[in-house]
């Protein structure tokens, strides 16, 4: 591993300047995407929680209104 990265790093540095800048622009843009992408891993987890959450609030009453038993709940969100 540190061979390749020794490579890589021999490779960037050969690089002109204005190439150097687009190839760590480029590196830069896919870090973005990759937060881009945990950030929205994170909400949509926060959301099903607090979903899972509500309804655990809701009677059984309201729950067999729309068809949902309270032991099904969690099972909802696997």
């Amino acid at each position: 591993m540190e061979a390749a990265n020794s490579s890589i790093a021999r490779r960037v540095q050969a690089l002109p300047g204005p190439a150097l800048v687009v190839v760590l622009a480029g590196l830069v843009a896919t870090g973005l995407r990759a937060a881009r992408r945990v950030i929205n891993a994170l909400a949509a987890a926060q959301r099903r929680a607090q979903a899972r959450r509500y309804l655990h609030s809701l009677n059984d009453h309201f729950l067999k209104d729309i068809g949902i038993e309270r032991d099904q709940i969690d099972r909802l969100f696997h």
